[in-house]
């Protein structure tokens, strides 16, 4: 990867071009090559001003090599970030809606459980009623039938009296007619 800066390195003058290109060799990473990089770029602030522009190409151009080498790293990474934050935002979204629909529900499922209970109250005094009013309806056929059985035998009586008095009757009509037939 920095195989042109290297061979940049060996053409530029100075002593210790051989040392820094043997140095850099080490470190093959983009990471620590944009470390050398920047303190390269620090060391140009210290150095005089009569350096030749050779110097300030050497310290310059490693610096932006490197920072143009760990940009799209950068921006990939901030974009997975971004992308993060934004699955994240929808997320919350969708997780306080959601708490906001159990809510709701809880409420809902609150409101049934009252309903719920109220119902069981008003079927436990309908079978209440309902057994009061079986016992009332067994009391009152019982008392129905006991009635009836008095109002048969009072009818069979009855109906002896009224067949007597028939029987009677038809005799008296049968002697007074012949009463009227002998004495007249």
């Amino acid at each position: 990867m920095q195989t042109w800066f290297l061979l940049l390195l060996n053409h530029l003058p100075g002593p210790n071009t051989f040392f820094l290109s043997f140095f850099l060799s080490f470190f093959p990473s983009t990471s620590l090559f944009f470390f050398l990089s920047f303190l390269s770029f620090l060391v140009l602030f210290f150095l005089p001003p009569s350096l030749s522009f050779s110097y300030c190409f050497f310290f310059f151009l490693p610096f932006f090599h490197s920072l143009s080498l760990s940009l799209p790293l950068f921006l990939s990474f901030s974009l997975k970030i971004q992308t993060c934050e934004i699955y994240l935002h929808y997320l919350s979204i969708y997780l306080h809606y959601l708490s906001i629909y159990l809510h709701y529900l809880s409420i809902y499922l609150h409101y049934l459980s009252i309903y719920l209970h109220y119902l069981s109250i008003y079927l436990h005094y309908l079978s209440i009623y309902l057994s009061s009013l079986s016992v009332y309806l067994s009391i009152f056929i019982i008392c129905l039938s006991i009635y009836l059985h008095y109002l048969s035998t009072n009818l069979r009586r009855l109906s002896v009296h009224i067949y007597l008095s028939i029987l009677v009757c038809s005799y008296l009509s049968i002697y007074f007619s012949l009463f009227i037939s002998i004495y007249l």
